[in-house]
């Protein structure tokens, strides 16, 4: 599920993203959720890509590094807007963000990332992220919590 989009079928009817809708009443989420068609990530990204010709020079040679190199875990290579850079290490920026950055800061940032399509990273991050939580103690969500501080035995 965690791969799984709602996409709203007509934008100006959107009350609220369906993901957070985590402490609201489950009838409002039900409402919004029947506003909706279920997309798989990648075809999320895609559906929501416009081509945009004002885009910079930069922004085309990372798309095609992207599709160069294709996801790490299935070999995705269809659109680059479905790809992501993943830092596989330590951030300094996000790519999306660093596109003003000089040439050089900008492609040490970019070696330091994988290539996984939006389905392999969504996949990634919720396992990635309920593992740290089982390791550190963490609270999930579950009715009635707020909370995700950790808890120390």
């Amino acid at each position: 599920a965690c791969a799984l989009h709602c996409h709203h079928k007509v934008p100006s009817e959107k009350s609220f993203y369906v993901s957070e809708g985590l402490f609201r009443p489950r009838e409002e989420v039900e409402a919004e959720v029947a506003k909706c068609m279920v997309l798989c990530a990648r075809c999320h990204f895609v559906f929501h890509f416009h081509f945009d010709s004002h885009r910079s020079e930069r922004w085309w040679l990372l798309a095609a590094l992207k599709l160069s190199r294709g996801c790490a875990k299935c070999d995705y290579k269809e659109h680059s807007c479905a790809l992501h850079f993943h830092h596989a290490g330590k951030r300094d920026f996000y790519i999306s963000k660093g596109l003003h950055e000089p040439k050089e800061v900008l492609n040490a940032e970019v070696v330091k990332c994988i290539v996984l399509c939006a389905r392999c990273h969504a996949v990634f991050h919720y396992f990635f992220h309920r593992l740290a939580n089982l390791t550190l103690g963490k609270k999930s969500y579950s009715k009635g919590s707020t909370s995700t501080q950790a808890t120390r035995a």
